[in-house]
């Protein structure tokens, strides 16, 4: 049988663990990944739950793929999107 669950994931532009600038993914308030980058000042969220990470200029630098399928998402500010994913497994 095929279980899904639904999942918020939380993006967030801050400083991450080590104090360098970057991007943090977090399930609740626990961080399940962070990378270093300097350049990210925005996010943005697409009509398809797509989370763009833009520079200071607010050009789309590049987009972040989530595991599952997006099913909502909500852009909380500048710096935080929670897009909420199906996650199937067996």
């Amino acid at each position: 049988m095929v279980e899904s669950r639904e999942i918020p994931v939380t993006i967030r532009i801050k400083a991450i663990r080590d104090g360098t600038p970057g991007i943090i993914l977090a399930i609740q308030d626990e961080v399940i990944g962070e990378w270093t980058d300097s350049k990210a000042m925005s996010l943005i969220l697409t009509d398809k739950y797509g989370i763009g990470i833009c520079d200071r200029y607010g050009s789309q630098q590049y987009m972040l793929a989530l595991p599952g399928t997006p099913l909502r998402g909500e852009k909380l500010s500048d710096t935080e999107v929670t897009v909420v994913v199906r996650i199937k497994r067996a």
